[in-house]
């Protein structure tokens, strides 16, 4: 993949495509931390949340 490709490829991710995948990452690294302390249903609840919110990039797609 060239840089022309890549970058023709980030133009054509729109703002909710972006927020929505940050927000996923966010939630799934959140999930991770609690799950590692042993807040595990903070990890249950953030680690939906990632899901769902992956699942709404799909959908938006």
């Amino acid at each position: 993949m060239t840089l022309g490709n890549v970058s023709a490829a980030l133009e054509n991710v729109s703002a909710t495509t972006a927020v929505l995948s940050a927000l996923g990452g966010v939630l799934t690294a959140i999930a991770a931390a609690n799950y590692a302390l042993g807040v595990y249903g903070g990890a249950t609840v953030a680690g939906i949340g990632g899901v769902v919110s992956f699942a709404f990039v799909l959908l938006v797609e």
